[in-house]
């Protein structure tokens, strides 16, 4: 048995680069077409003669794919041509590849894994390179190609992307819309076409970025269960786990769009979809949503998540007789809120470093076999833009001391009975800072100026916002302390502060205030929960 394994690498950057929103729509339909049915990888094997399914494959999805065949030179022919066409269809792209043999398919893939892995410390050469004398792209740096007519520079990438700028790909796996119904100007100007539904005066959006946790877990449980099962079995079980994954995450991405973002569009009635996908495949999602409707749309993603993969490892065990060591899948996220006209390569980091945090501390303390709580972690920027949230939480949310003092929980759990705070607490206590009858976002504003200026005037201003709450609002007070308890472990009257942890005490007023700042609407769920 002969194999070649392929894995697309950097899809992020290479879809965000360049920051205009017409190149991200390009590059993102570009990346579905690379494996998607009917794409390049179809119209490769049709171009091969193997349309016949000589090329078998154990993965095919999000630009990476595994393929498998007992004829070496069907397989050479796919290795050799596939490269050059890749650099054609997406010009800059980078990619791995590897080859590898064996008596069987899983000895093939054992053979090519490594090779898989080495490559990933070779980087091909960019073409074409540039010379002092050759005009480069102002916002990607490379080299130009292409002058338009109102001057700009084009690099071989940005031209490419151009051509497939109304491609509607990845956009139709949310919602069955027209393609004139998802923006394509973030910001626009002078009125053009299909600009970006931004709410009143507020140019706030949020980059959203999801990630499962466990699936090398349940990799690892489908090798062990198929080592020693006969070539078909092995390749069919594997493609089948894939594809149940791939589409367990497009129905989750379908569900939330349903839930949160069509409501929204119809209400408005502008016919403008207030999201844009950049990317969904495999157990990632990236997308950019209204502020307002981020946390709304995130939490709900991560629910059908859940929902979505144990319906999915269900089936797998029942029809294909797999045995899999979790239930199902979570997932965890981080929500970027940022203005239009911030660079968006550096937010869409920020949104990956955000989704990082959010998965280390839901398993900061887990056993190796209990479930990964799903979570979400946010930051909304108000300074220079950092890609980088543990520069962030050095240098803009914690307050020096005797103990420091940091400005947010981090992560929240969107389900209740783990080790972490839950974004239904958290929702609550942003509805009450949001009333103004408890004192309100300016109140909890200015104690978090204060503490970073003048930590004991900060102590007394808190010591009398709770007596003037204790002679006007007790009972509001007392679901303030309620929610601080829930949410940190303790209500002190000193600072909103919990108890030290890691050498620190936390508070989500930062958190709360944030979201109120970002024009975050309270899921209906939450304003349901609240309401009770």
């Amino acid at each position: 048995m002969h194999c070649y394994l392929f894995e697309a690498t950097a899809i992020q950057p290479y879809i965000t680069d360049g920051g205009r929103l017409r190149d991200l729509v390009g590059a993102s339909d570009l990346i579905e077409r690379l494996c998607d049915r009917d794409g390049l990888l179809d119209g490769a094997l049709a171009a091969l003669g193997e349309a016949g399914g000589r090329i078998r494959f154990s993965r095919r999805a999000a630009g990476v794919f595994f393929a498998f065949s007992e004829d070496a030179e069907a397989i050479g022919r796919l290795a050799r041509l596939w490269p050059l066409l890749v650099q054609q269809h997406t010009p800059l792209l980078s990619f791995n590849q590897a080859r590898g043999s064996g008596a069987t398919a899983h000895e093939a893939f054992a053979d090519a894994q490594p090779r898989l892995a080495q490559s990933r410390s070779l980087q091909a050469p960019w073409l074409p390179q540039a010379g002092p004398l050759l005009a480069r792209n102002p916002r990607t740096g490379l080299v130009g190609v292409q002058r338009r007519r109102d001057g700009e520079v084009w690099d071989i990438t940005t031209a490419r992307k151009a051509q497939h700028a109304r491609g509607d790909r990845l956009a139709a796996r949310f919602a069955d819309l027209d393609a004139e119904a998802w923006p394509i100007n973030l910001s626009p100007e002078g009125g053009e076409a299909r600009a970006f539904p931004h709410r009143g005066d507020s140019r706030y959006i949020a980059v959203v970025h999801a990630d499962g946790n466990g699936l090398g877990q349940l990799l690892m449980d489908l090798s062990a269960s198929l080592k020693g099962q006969p070539d078909a079995v092995y390749l069919n079980r594997f493609l089948a786990f894939s594809e149940a994954i791939g589409q367990a995450t497009r129905q989750a991405a379908r569900e939330a769009t349903a839930a949160v973002l069509l409501p929204a569009r119809e209400a408005e009635g502008h016919g403008m979809v207030p999201a844009r996908p950049i990317v969904l495949g495999g157990d990632d999602l990236s997308v950019i949503v209204r502020a307002d409707l981020a946390i709304a749309f995130t939490r709900a993603f991560l629910a059908a998540f859940s929902r979505q993969t144990e319906a999915a490892l269900g089936r797998l065990r029942a029809e294909q007789g797999l045995a899999f060591s979790l239930p199902r899948l979570t997932a965890c996220a981080g929500v970027a809120f940022v203005k239009a006209s911030q660079p968006f390569p550096m937010a869409a980091a920020l949104a990956e470093s955000l989704c990082a945090a959010a998965k280390q501390a839901s398993k900061t303390g887990l056993a190796a076999d209990r479930e990964v709580p799903a979570s979400l972690a946010f930051h909304r920027v108000t300074t220079s833009l950092v890609d980088d949230y543990e520069v962030i939480l050095a240098q803009e949310l914690t307050t020096p001391g005797a103990p420091p003092l940091r400005h947010t929980l981090g992560a929240y759990a969107i389900e209740a009975g783990s080790h972490l705070p839950t974004l239904n607490d958290l929702l609550a206590l942003q509805a009450l800072l949001g009333d103004a009858g408890a004192g309100g976002k300016g109140s909890m504003r200015q104690l978090l100026g204060l503490l970073g200026r003048a930590p004991e005037q900060a102590q007394l201003a808190y010591r009398r916002w709770r007596e003037l709450m204790r002679e006007n609002a007790k009972a509001t007070l007392g679901q303030f302390d309620r929610l601080m308890t829930q949410l940190t472990g303790s209500a002190p009257d000193d600072l909103p502060f919990g108890p030290i942890r890691d050498g620190m005490r936390h508070s989500p007023l930062g958190d709360g205030v944030a979201l109120l700042s970002a024009g975050s609407e309270l899921p209906a769920a939450s304003q349901e929960r609240e309401a009770a």
